[in-house]
């Protein structure tokens, strides 16, 4: 299976992704609606957790992010992503993209203990996206616990499912109501906007 970039610069790309069982791709339309709504992504730097193929990073470089981060803890998974990244930078030119292999708690309290010296300007320009598992409810507990214990002041785009995760009135109690949200199927993308 692979999934193609959408828009940009690299438009058209294909990107290898990793077995079915090991991560979930998100829709085509869910990507479209999300992407569309912020048409350019120039001055923002993403961060891609549980990146799988790396199509969500990889999408936003391709519309002018300046940076992007891929975390992904699978090995298989990783593997893939680090694939992909090789093949984007070896036809588009070199850019600035990063991974890891940790766990995205620790990865994440780490990039918090930089983002606390960074300038108002550049704690605004990063856009977190985050697709768990979706019946792992306790990672999206932990990722809201973390945002707001270091005042996060960016832009969070969470992808979830009304079955699997929880429904959309409980998500909107336990994290708050999202800026704007995108639903396809069960699936829903939440974007809550911290600036």
């Amino acid at each position: 299976m692979s999934i193609n970039i959408l828009g940009g610069l690299a438009k058209g790309f294909s990107l290898v992704t990793p077995h079915d069982s090991i991560t979930r791709p998100t829709s085509v339309l869910l990507k479209r609606r999300l992407f569309d709504y912020f048409q350019s992504f120039n001055g923002y730097d993403f961060i891609d957790i549980c990146a799988g193929s790396g199509s969500i990073g990889l999408e936003a470089i391709s519309r002018g992010a300046e940076s992007a981060c891929f975390i992904e803890l699978n090995p298989k998974a990783y593997k893939v992503l680090q694939l992909n990244l090789k093949e984007f930078n070896k036809k588009y030119g070199e850019f600035n993209l990063k991974t890891s292999k940790l766990d995205f708690e620790k990865w994440l309290k780490q990039f918090f203990q930089d983002y606390k010296a960074y300038s108002d300007e550049k704690k605004s320009s990063f856009i977190l996206f985050f697709d768990p598992p979706y019946e792992k409810v306790q990672l999206y507990e932990k990722f809201f616990k973390i945002l707001k214990e270091n005042s996060f002041s960016g832009i969070a785009v969470v992808e979830a499912c009304r079955q699997k995760t929880m429904k959309l009135e409980e998500f909107n109690q336990k994290f708050g109501e999202p800026d704007r949200n995108y639903q396809q199927g069960t699936s829903f993308l939440y974007l809550y906007d911290y600036n």
